[in-house]
């Protein structure tokens, strides 16, 4: 790293064109100093006198070459030359062609670093005044390079740290997500359970309603037939009754009107069972619906709901039909007493 001493940049001024490229001028001991910290073998002498040291001039040059622009000193021995084999005597130019090549890297450099005058005469005949405004340009782009290169690595290992960062949120995200997915399908299959399980219960209180209620209509024919047969006894035992025949009529109409009621009644239960029946088939739709739907809870309330509801017309139809149960017996026990009365 070089001394923040001897740093140099270019000017704040808006950048000039290349022909007016600026860079700061520095002193023999400054350009000795900056070429030990690069390494680069260069003495007082080769600085103040280079025509006289053409070959460090030539060797500080190569060095300088790698660092700035990456041609190695392999590559500047050997140039591959393409048209080499087209000359008629190709071994006379093996000496001329790495001094071109050398050359033009020279050249290249040079107008990297804001030098562009830079020719065969500089190679052939340097100039002391002239090497050390070459040498000071390139020490102030090699400064400017190291710079950008660190700022660059600092950059890259950033966006190396981000990159591992954003990686392993991607990888939590996936995950997260995942889990999410996972907590959706056991929350769905649970209440599709549920639901399953009150269908079930739906259906079963259904077939219990029904099956009652055709207990209910079956006890109300018998009763109906007791009656038509006590009704069919009293015609037959008309002319044999002494004793209040108007009062065993208007007895017989009452338990007439009582079964007509209890069949209104039974009529009227089975049209629940067949609600009933019908929202056991609604939940049924429902259940299969859930799997489809974010919506599955609300439809689950709402199916809770009927099953309340359900639940609460069953335990009214139990009690109608204990009821009628009472209005059988009771019916039952007028025929009984009819029929004893018509005996008498």
């Amino acid at each position: 790293m070089f001394r923040n001493s001897l740093s140099a940049s270019q000017s704040k001024a808006p950048a000039p064109a290349p022909e007016t490229f600026s860079f700061p001028m520095l002193k023999g001991g400054e350009i000795l100093q900056c070429m030990s910290e690069l390494s680069v073998p260069l003495t007082e002498a080769d600085l103040m006198e280079p025509e006289k040291n053409k070959a460090n001039i030539r060797r500080a040059m190569v060095y300088l070459i790698e660092l700035c622009t990456g041609v190695t000193r392999d590559s500047l021995s050997t140039p591959a030359f393409a048209g080499l084999n087209a000359l008629s005597f190709p071994e006379l130019h093996e000496d001329s062609i790495p001094e071109l090549a050398f050359v033009r890297a020279c050249a290249k450099m040079m107008a990297i670093c804001g030098i562009p005058d830079f020719g065969l005469r500089d190679v052939t005949n340097p100039n002391s005044k002239r090497l050390r405004r070459q040498l000071s340009g390139v020490i102030n782009f090699a400064k400017f390079r190291e710079e950008r290169l660190q700022m660059y690595g600092e950059l890259n290992l950033n966006r190396e740290e981000l990159g591992e960062k954003m990686n392993q949120i991607q990888e939590d995200n996936a995950q997260l997500n995942e889990q999410l997915e996972q907590l959706k399908k056991q929350e769905i299959e649970g209440k599709i359970g549920a639901l399953n399980k009150q269908q079930a219960a739906i259906r079963h209180e259904s077939g219990e309603l029904k099956k009652r209620a055709n207990d209910l209509k079956d006890r109300n024919a018998t009763i109906s037939l007791a009656i038509q047969e006590g009704a069919a006894e009293e015609k037959k035992l008309n002319g044999q009754v002494v004793s209040s025949p108007d009062r065993v009529r208007r007895e017989m109409s009452n338990a007439t009107e009582r079964l007509e009621a209890e069949r209104k009644e039974s009529l009227q239960i089975e049209r629940d069972a067949q609600k009933v029946k019908a929202a056991a088939a609604n939940a049924s739709r429902s259940a299969k619906d859930v799997a489809k739907a974010v919506q599955a809870a609300e439809e689950a309330e709402a199916e809770a709901a009927k099953l309340q509801s359900t639940n609460e017309e069953i335990k009214s139809a139990n009690a109608t039909i204990e009821d009628h149960r009472e209005k059988e017996n009771e019916a039952a026990n007028a025929v009984a007493g009819h029929e004893r009365t018509i005996s008498k």
